[in-house]
């Protein structure tokens, strides 16, 4: 595939040095490969491809200005993060917008198996400091509880995998209400989603139909002594009727590695609330992610140098949102 008038194709790329000798691979001389200059990172003049870094991007938000040639002839942005609901609206013009979907899952994953294990095995609560400590109330399990997705992409197969074998029941509700072609988990509705979950995992992208779901109402509707764990991001929970869901006892406890801002300002309640846990937006982190966001970003160049961009990972829909 080459550009305008048979020129080779230019690709800029925001990526750190260590890897650019794996995108060179990649293209194997069929396009031109350029980092886009410090202080710079959209200023595209001739590009045909712009492959974005999420270290360089965590300047850009809904507010940052567009470059006034914006998108140029760009055929394809391709971003190493997942969500789309930070970046400006016009950063999506190109025909082809991808993201890295599903190169966190496995992390975020393992994460909510902590904090659902955290919470029914009392942790901190149980360690012994002093002989008292020795007589401890019985531990919770997850044998038998419910865990019920809210969303079910990447994110929430990957859940429904690792929590399948503690013998719970799993139950998701996703956008449409279709199948979730996995037989161990049931398509629900969202009222009986809420309902039924022993824990609560919010792992859907942030929409205009997801912002502020859970809302008063929706706490209204969950089971008493729910755990919530927000790993998606903190504007899908109103976090004032949170509070008050907690201070009642409705919500049991809220494991979040999401808020509203972020981070929260100093003294804000999230930061020392008794049935919260708060944590910086780190559920992504792990050894798999950088891993399989790279394989994903490789993939995709393949794809899109072969003329193939049908079969590109993580396509972004526009309509959809996400």
């Amino acid at each position: 595939m080459t550009g305008g008038r048979g020129a080779r194709l230019l690709i800029l790329h925001q990526h750190p040095p260590e890897n650019v000798a794996a995108l060179e691979e990649a293209i194997a001389g069929r396009a031109q490969l350029r980092a886009v200059r410090e202080g710079a990172p959209f200023e595209i003049a001739q590009a045909d491809v712009l492959l974005t870094h999420p270290a360089a991007m965590r300047q850009v938000g809904p507010t940052t200005p567009r470059p006034p040639d914006w998108p140029g002839r760009l055929r394809w942005v391709h971003f190493g993060q997942t969500g789309i609901d930070r970046m400006p609206g016009w950063l999506l013009e190109p025909e082809l917008v991808t993201v890295s979907r599903g190169a966190q899952a496995e992390a975020i994953a393992e994460y909510v198996v902590l904090m659902a294990l955290t919470h029914e095995k009392r942790l901190p609560q149980i360690l012994a400091r002093k002989p008292e400590d020795w007589d401890q109330p019985p531990l919770g399990g997850l044998t038998g509880r419910t865990i019920g997705l809210l969303g079910f992409g990447e994110i929430g197969r990957a859940v429904a995998a690792r929590m399948a074998p503690f013998g719970v029941r799993l139950i998701a509700h996703r956008r449409g209400g279709t199948a979730t072609g996995m037989a161990q988990v049931e398509a629900v509705s969202f009222d009986d989603l809420l309902a039924a979950s022993d824990h609560l995992v919010i792992c859907a992208p942030l929409t205009t139909e997801t912002r502020g779901m859970i809302d008063a109402r929706a706490m209204d509707r969950m089971r008493p002594g729910v755990h919530v764990i927000n790993v998606a991001r903190g504007s899908i929970i109103d976090q004032d009727a949170l509070r008050t869901a907690l201070d009642g006892g409705r919500i049991g406890m809220a494991s979040l590695d999401v808020a509203t801002p972020e981070p929260p300002p100093d003294g804000h309640w999230l930061y020392h609330h008794p049935r919260v846990r708060l944590t910086g937006h780190l559920s992504h982190s792990g050894p798999m992610t950088r891993r399989r966001g790279q394989e994903i970003l490789i993939s995709n160049l393949k794809a899109f140098l072969g003329g193939r961009p049908e079969t590109m990972h993580g396509l972004v829909s526009r309509e959809a949102g996400y």
